[in-house]
């Protein structure tokens, strides 16, 4: 499972005070898993206005913005666009109520979520290699 303390910029403890990982911690603490669900669609989109020129980036939204992720990440099978893991619902986790999340799709989201923020790139408009994220 992604490390979610890494992934929001913080140092992240490998073992809680009882010997708990950083995952086990979040699977059973139901506050800080929904915390976690929560930023995740924000830390996303930070990254990509990080990596990527404001205008190309700012105004996506939907469809558009699954697209531009997908042909970041350069996986055929389009995952953010085909709803694989958080795909097409990842702006959702961040307003829906706790009760209606799809938490049985948590951690597959949040291994998608890494793997595109370890290995995205971004293509420029004037047709020269992004900046690797």
């Amino acid at each position: 499972m992604a490390n979610l303390p890494a992934l929001a910029g913080r140092p992240a403890p490998t073992r809680g005070p009882c010997g708990a990982s950083a995952s086990a911690r979040i699977h059973a603490d139901p506050a800080l898993r929904l915390a976690a669900a929560r930023a995740i669609p924000a830390l996303v989109r930070r990254l990509a206005l990080a990596h990527a020129p404001r205008a190309e980036v700012a105004a996506l939204h939907g469809a558009d913005w699954h697209a531009w992720l997908d042909r970041s990440l350069g996986d055929p099978a389009q995952p953010f666009s085909s709803g694989v893991g958080w795909g097409q619902g990842l702006g959702d986790w961040a307003y829906r109520p706790a009760e209606t999340l799809p938490w049985e799709m948590l951690e597959p989201s949040l291994d998608l979520v890494e793997r595109w923020i370890r290995t995205h790139r971004v293509e420029h408009d004037a047709g020269g290699p992004g900046r690797r994220g």
